[in-house]
């Protein structure tokens, strides 16, 4: 037998999965505890929404294909929407 190309390993530091495809994990609610890194691209499908409680921190751009809603301000580069005011009329 050669060397295997799908496998997982245990060590001191934790648990390894490796393959040269994927992993699929099928649950009807899948839970992970503790702090979560990502290296490479997030894909959402099949509906339904993300949610967040806590701060979302972005490095790079967004691109929005819909409507941006904020139950609070927004502020942009300093400047605050609710209070920003052209040539002394608020916007609207």
């Amino acid at each position: 037998n050669g060397t295997p190309e799908q496998y997982m390993m245990f060590t001191a530091d934790g648990i390894k999965f490796f393959s040269p495809n994927q992993i699929e994990i099928t649950a009807p609610n899948i839970k992970i505890n503790g702090s979560t890194t990502q290296n490479g691209s997030f894909s959402q499908t099949g509906g339904g929404k993300a949610s967040f409680s806590w701060e979302i921190d972005v490095e790079g751009d967004i691109n929005l294909k819909g409507t941006l809603e904020s139950e609070t301000d927004v502020i942009a580069a300093g400047t605050s929407l609710t209070k920003h005011t052209n040539g002394g009329m608020g916007v609207d």
